[in-house]
């Protein structure tokens, strides 16, 4: 099983350059870091990319509203964007 499409990363990470005090790094809310997210969600529509997107904010960092407001965020891209990824 592949978890991405060929020549995909298996993942996106915006950590915005943060580390913890035990130097493990931590997602953050998507879109407040340094990610370009539409250039991204662009890139996966024209490769036809049609698979899932999950959003993985550290819940110890991110508050629920913020895991909402990740996924939200999202979706509004893909709908503003005009994409169907």
């Amino acid at each position: 099983m592949k978890c991405s499409p060929p020549g995909l990363p298996r993942g996106i990470d915006d950590r915005k350059g943060c580390r913890s005090t035990a130097g493990r790094r931590f997602h953050i809310e998507i879109g407040t870091g340094k990610i370009d997210w539409d250039d991204t969600l662009r890139g996966l529509a024209g490769i036809g990319y049609r698979g899932s997107m999950i959003p993985e904010p550290n819940p110890d960092r991110v508050t629920p509203d913020g895991i909402r407001r990740s996924a939200a965020y999202l979706r509004q891209r893909v709908r503003e964007l005009g994409l169907n990824v």
